[in-house]
């Protein structure tokens, strides 16, 4: 038996619920981390099977222990100050790491939870339901084992002095709940250098100790952006500072941290710094001052803000908004795909300049779906032609993910095979290349223009005929598609195309103009969506230079190329040599039930859309077939061979999360763009930028100098429509003449 899977179950039969991390890492593998961690036989021998080299975690709660984690970054000189103090840990349950520390594990004890640093330098805490720790006989990402000092040791309980010494730190620095009102020191001493002193360094610390953490799926980007506005606005920390400060007191107790030591977290969390001082919501050092009201409002500014609510310092908390146009970004796991489609983002992310995960995502799921086309199916005959947008502003970093993929492909030989030209003149030239590669992945950059061209009055005739051929190829994947009757030349057929399309657009060409019939029955209806998270990411130079590419996804592009799925027995041999088969990945029943669930979900979206009359309510009713080809193509490159690819509880779970994602976030970026009518544009127009005003309001000049194209008349009928419908708030200024518009939600209360 596997040696991870053998300690994993004899783990579980002890009580404690197990589940499978990275090999050589301490990221989870699956989706949900230790929250779904088990004791369950056979979904941990469905794991280890999956993942055969998996390190084996387990949830730090009830049923397990309590950890003292004693790293080697000062750990060891905290842990003697502690002995010296009051006395050494008692002998328990103890664990040397792969990185040379020591994990000193105890009876479960609900006062212990996630902590870094509560007991000295280097000396963290995890427990409480909130945390997990890696066991042997997993491996660190050096190389080196973790290993058990004696695994007979029974557990014992916690030393009341560590306990005291929690317990009393956290009355002395945290107070119940939200955020807290930290004691202010009046003209705080500032060293040469304008650095605060240690005094502001602690109040600051005390503050993030009290901050709400970040939790995947429930708004974890923005509470992280909020917690980085409190350093760097709030207490005026410079960019080193707020990265300490965050690393020690509010990563750890995020759920799940992030992996510091993972380039691409560590990159999130330095754009996030950067992102929090562009805006400020309030003046800088507002929370240096003495004034409890400040810091009141704070916790209701942070509120707003996980609301996408803006804030004026004057004005009283507003209604939420909607529940669509909240955590508009994805979460860590929809950035971080299994299988080879993973691996092949991880590449994109390690080598880019600018780092765009979500173009890295649909760039690699267009690939590989190119990479598998004509040679998977699932039972419901469905392919992995799948069209990808990647939508990010200039100069953003658009063309790294398409360079890469040409790199890929070049170094595994495959080129030639594989991809279709970088533009298109017609239709025919389409035809042309699926006649000599039946599966090709197409990479265009400015995309967006080729999708509105068929609106367009002075758009090239030839190139209007693109959009037309790909919305037909999209349905005829699993049959023959029939190409066009000449009369002096032989009709172009193409058995099976599997067509892949990833293209780079600017936001601005892409929504601009946008009418209910190009959702409905265009394009884009047939599109995924993949929008930058950050247009304006941070240059990181070493994650910039040339990285060898890993053989392992030469080697599985080659192996994928050259893989001809064999026939079904009882094929005559005329059809066996010369017919086109697939190898069917089934779908498991766990998997089906999630699909199911999703089918419910969409059905209530799209309900609610078509009585609301919203035209977006068309995008919900290819959701589910896009769920299941991304499914499809991750499912089928996650397996060591294509026979023994199943599509499996987790594969569906990510399939619907990022598919609901995308639309959620497509339908909250368009909903003011789609109108079939000029009259319609600029009344979606105005109540935007009533909207995006935000509870400070909109001054009625300032509108009109933002809407001068149209007359007055217009414009003030526009604005009669908008009151009458009580879409929007008009109140006149407090201070001096003229009048504010606000949306309905966000107008003061009591008007």
């Amino acid at each position: 038996m596997n040696n991870f899977l053998e300690a994993a179950l004899q783990y579980a039969e002890k009580g404690w619920r197990v589940f499978p991390c990275r090999v050589q890492s301490k990221t989870p593998q699956i989706m949900g981390g230790f929250h779904k961690a088990t004791t369950d036989k056979e979904q941990i021998e469905t794991w280890w099977r999956k993942f055969p080299q998996a390190n084996v975690g387990v949830a730090c709660d009830e049923n397990s222990f309590s950890v003292i984690d004693v790293d080697t970054d000062g750990g060891f000189d905290s842990h003697q100050a502690l002995k010296e103090e009051y006395e050494d840990f008692p002998k328990t349950l103890a664990q040397t790491t792969g990185s040379g520390g020591v994990h000193y594990m105890f009876k479960y004890h609900p006062e212990i939870g996630c902590t870094t640093g509560k007991l000295g330098k280097g000396i963290d805490t995890r427990g409480g339901n909130k945390g997990y720790v890696v066991v042997p006989p997993s491996i660190h990402e050096n190389g080196k084992p973790y290993e058990w000092a004696d695994p007979d040791t029974p557990l014992v309980d916690v030393p009341e002095w560590v306990i005291s010494c929690l317990k009393g730190r956290k009355r002395e620095q945290r107070e119940p709940e939200g955020v807290p009102f930290v004691n202010p020191v009046r003209n705080a001493e500032s060293d040469s250098k304008g650095i605060p002193n240690d005094d502001v360094i602690d109040r600051a610390r005390l503050y993030l100790q009290a901050c709400e953490p970040a939790t995947q799926g429930e708004g974890g980007h923005s509470k992280l952006l909020w917690a980085c506005t409190a350093m760097t606005v709030g207490f005026n920390l410079d960019p080193k500072q707020t990265y300490q400060l965050l690393a020690e007191e509010y990563n750890p107790r995020c759920n799940p941290p992030w992996n510091l030591a993972d380039n691409k977290d560590k990159l999130e969390f330095q754009r996030k710094i950067v992102e929090s001082r562009k805006n400020p919501v309030k003046p800088i050092g507002w929370l240096l001052e003495d004034n409890k009201e400040d810091v009141t409002l704070g916790k209701e500014m942070a509120d707003a803000l996980l609301s996408s609510i803006e804030v004026a310092p004057d004005v009283e908390k507003r209604e939420e908004v909607p529940a669509e146009a909240k955590d508009m970004e994805p979460t860590p796991s929809i950035l971080s795909p299994v299988g080879l489609v993973g691996d092949i983002v991880s590449y994109i992310n390690a080598t880019a300049l600018k780092p765009q995960p979500m173009l890295a995502l649909g760039n690699a799921l267009a690939f590989c779906g190119a990479l598998v086309g004509r040679k998977v199916k699932n039972e419901w005959d469905l392919r992995t032609n799948l069209y990808a947008v990647g939508v990010a502003e200039s100069c953003a970093g658009k063309e790294h993910s398409r360079n890469i993929i040409k790199r890929l492909c070049t170094h595994a030989g495959v080129a030639d095979r594989l991809l279709g030209g970088e533009d298109i003149t017609s239709d025919a030239a389409i035809m042309a290349c699926l006649a000599e590669r039946q599966s090709v992945l197409f990479q265009w950059d400015e995309i967006g223009h080729m999708i509105v061209s068929m609106k367009e009055k002075f758009s090239s005739p030839i190139r209007k005929t693109v959009p037309p051929l790909l919305m037909r190829l999209t349905g005829s994947a699993n049959s023959t598609f029939f190409g066009k009757e000449y009369a002096d030349k032989k009709r172009q057929d193409v058995t099976q195309p599997n067509v892949c399309i990833y293209g780079t657009t600017v936001p601005d060409v892409l929504y601009d103009g946008l009418t209910s019939a190009e959702i409905r029955d265009g394009l884009l209806g047939r599109i995924q969506i993949f929008r930058s998270t950050d247009d304006y990411p941070m240059f990181d130079d070493e994650a910039g230079k040339i990285h060898a590419i890993p053989d392992n996804i030469t080697k599985m592009i080659q192996y994928w190329v050259e893989f001809k799925p064999e026939a079904p027995a009882g094929i005559p041999d005329i059809q066996r040599h010369s017919g086109v088969f697939q190898v069917v990945v089934p779908t498991d029943k766990e998997a089906q039930d999630i699909f199911f669930d999703m089918r419910k979900e969409v059905n209530m979206h799209q309900r609610s859309a078509l009585k609301q009359h919203e035209p977006h309510a068309l995008l919900w009713g290819r959701a589910e077939e896009h769920a299941k080809r991304v499914a499809l193509i991750i499912a089928s490159l996650d397996c060591p061979h294509p026979a023994s690819a199943h599509i499996t509880e987790g594969h569906a779970l990510y399939a619907c999360e990022l598919i609901m994602y995308q639309i959620k976030e497509f339908i909250h970026t368009v909903r003011f763009s789609i109108a079939d009518s000029e009259q319609e544009r600029w009344d979606k127009k105005i109540h935007l930028l009533i909207l995006n005003a935000g509870i400070v309001g909109i001054r009625h000049s300032d509108l009109v100098r933002a809407t001068r194209s149209i007359t007055s008349k217009q414009r003030n009928e526009i604005i009669k429509g908008l009151l009458e419908g009580e879409y929007i708030v008009k109140l006149r200024a407090k201070v001096g003449h003229g009048y504010y518009y606000y949306a309905a939600q966000h107008a003061p209360k009591g008007k």
